[in-house]
């Protein structure tokens, strides 16, 4: 799949699911050859050069400093011939349902970078790295909260250094961002609201809504009710609270649908 064509996970669908963190060190010249990466992969270059052959995107270096970002798809990458190759790397997915395998993106800026250059910010990232580590290794009562939570600086780390590499302000918000921005505050907006939003036919929006986003729009209303009935839930609220607060008509349709 086309990484444009990959879900784009917006700040209030990121729910990072960490699948692994570690650090490399890996021989000057020693190649990984392709291997599939289904969710995201991040890395952070702390010594020598990283050069990556991605399946789309075709190839790019880094060193010293470097975030580099893999999303879903066959990579390989190998070291500099002149010196080895140490990095951090942190597996996750990103999001729930029909996010799991997207991409972190900002409405209005797109994806996060392929490559961000941090500069200054390197050794924070690479605390944040340390920090996840060591939680998935301690397995406490609230790991994965805090593995998320380190993720989640990553992401902002990499956005950040993008737009001061770039010396551009965010790109204005499209239409379809302000359409999930106006469905998270507006739930009872039907199917004939949207397209008038969006100034077209209700069914010429349905086909394009389920080409962007991977659902119709009833599945994903769906699916981001239960999104937050779930949160209300770890939050502590009694399943009937939430229930209401996402939207369902009865703890007995929110139980239903949850399965």
């Amino acid at each position: 799949m086309p990484e444009s064509r990959l879900p784009a996970v917006l700040p209030e669908l990121l729910a990072p699911e960490v699948l692994l963190a570690s650090l490399f060190v890996i021989p000057a010249g020693m190649e990984y050859p392709d291997f599939p990466v289904p969710g995201v992969n991040v890395y952070l270059v702390e010594e020598g050069q990283m050069r990556v052959h991605a399946e789309r995107g075709g190839t790019l270096t880094g060193t010293a400093g470097d975030l580099i970002t893999l999303t879903a798809g066959r990579h390989g990458f190998s070291a500099g011939t002149k010196q080895p190759l140490i990095l951090y790397q942190v597996h996750f997915f990103a999001g729930k349902g029909p996010w799991r395998s997207g991409v972190p993106s900002l409405p209005g800026t797109g994806p996060m970078p392929r490559r961000a250059r941090l500069g200054a910010s390197a050794p924070a990232c690479a605390k944040q790295f340390q920090t996840l580590m060591r939680t998935l290794h301690e397995h406490g009562p609230a790991w994965e909260l805090g593995a998320a939570a380190c993720v989640l600086e990553m992401v902002r780390m990499a956005f950040v250094a993008a737009a001061r590499e770039d010396g551009k302000s965010p790109a204005p918000l499209s239409r379809w961002d302000m359409l999930l921005a106006r469905l998270d505050a507006d739930t009872d907006m039907d199917i004939r609201g949207m397209a008038e939003f969006m100034h077209c036919a209700p069914e010429h929006f349905i086909r394009e809504f389920r080409r962007r986003y991977g659902n119709s729009p009833r599945q994903y209303l769906l699916l981001r009710s239960l999104e937050r009935a779930r949160r209300l839930v770890r939050d502590g609220a009694s399943v009937k609270t939430a229930a209401a607060g996402a939207g369902f008509r009865s703890a007995l349709q929110f139980n239903r649908t949850h399965r």
